[in-house]
């Protein structure tokens, strides 16, 4: 193949090599004179007359002026489809969208208790947006400021899809305030209204700053599941201690801290298993080395509150076009 292209290109070669392959007796060949490059048709011209550093550079030119004249045509084919007044992002963004880079799949996974229409509406695309330019650092903040959510993953999935992945809180008590029950997490933060007879399973609070203090109390409960079991209600009193409402009536009030250490106290005593058996009593913890106990007076009749609903039912994943 190289010496067929060397007939063609480098002919005059050729020509050099029958002069010199001549016998001396035969009569000389009139000398050719070298061509000149410039007269040359530009399928025959030498790739050496070429500078290396042009040959390099020649794809990638034709390629980018090959894209800058398709985004050109794009361009002025479609003049006015946006006013004048529009921002120049909005022509980029509306270039990117007919490129094929707009956001057409929204793809939901993990959530079980968040209604999915709060999260598209987090997410903010009941507009045209091309996927370069959505901004998913500040969607994953949205998505993270709904009430369930614990943590969010954002992410871009070209050529026009967003993927949310969410992590739900883990409820861990009901407060019971102002006559409706709220589930709360760990961080005392409140998660959703439910009924006040439902998820028996968790502790129930009531008071105000209950949800924020709850930890300590919590800590104080698993080092003591016993006395834990018997508690039907732990009431925050003043926004600085606790007291626990027993099955039997009675009430045990904590002071200000420390009620991990005031129960081991207190259940350490002998006489501590006899007071917890009576009903209808109210024992004082919250002098130190002291244990008063009196008999309860009668609680007033409770008022009926307007039961909220009741805790909605997990969904499954989600995908939308």
């Amino acid at each position: 193949m190289r010496e067929r292209l060397d007939k063609q290109r480098f002919w005059w070669r050729a020509v050099e090599r029958e002069r010199l392959r001549a016998p001396a007796h035969t009569t000389a060949r009139p000398r050719v004179a070298a061509p000149d490059l410039a007269a040359l048709p530009e399928e025959i011209v030498p790739q050496a007359a070429i500078p290396r550093h042009r040959r390099s550079w020649m794809p990638a030119t034709f390629c980018a002026a090959l894209l800058l004249g398709g985004a050109a045509f794009v361009v002025v084919s479609r003049i006015g489809a946006l006013p004048a007044s529009a921002p120049l992002s909005a022509h980029v963004d509306e270039l990117m969208i007919m490129a094929g880079l707009g956001v057409d799949e929204i793809h939901v996974t993990g959530y079980a208790y968040t209604e999915v229409r709060e999260i598209f509406a987090a997410l903010q695309l009941d507009r045209p947006t091309s996927l370069l330019r959505y901004n998913s650092e500040a969607a994953r903040r949205r998505v993270e400021a709904l009430a369930w959510v614990r943590r969010a993953t954002v992410t871009r999935v070209l050529p026009g899809s967003v993927e949310v992945r969410v992590t739900e809180r883990t409820p861990i008590a009901v407060w019971l305030n102002d006559g409706s029950a709220s589930l709360v997490d760990a961080e005392g933060r409140e998660l959703a209204r439910v009924a006040p007879s439902t998820q028996e399973a968790l502790p129930r609070i009531s008071g105000a700053g209950a949800p924020e203090a709850l930890n300590a109390l919590l800590a104080a409960f698993e080092k003591h599941p016993a006395l834990a079991a018997r508690v039907r209600v732990s009431e925050r009193v003043g926004q600085r201690r606790w007291s626990l409402d027993l099955d039997n009536g009675s009430r045990i009030h904590l002071p200000a801290g420390g009620e991990a250490a005031v129960l081991g106290r207190f259940l350490e005593r002998a006489e501590s298993a006899s007071l917890l058996g009576e009903p209808q009593r109210v024992i004082d913890l919250r002098v130190d080395d002291r244990i008063a106990v009196s008999p309860r007076p009668a609680a007033p009749a409770a008022s009926a509150g307007v039961a909220p609903a009741s805790l909605p039912a997990p969904r499954k994943s989600a995908s939308a076009l």
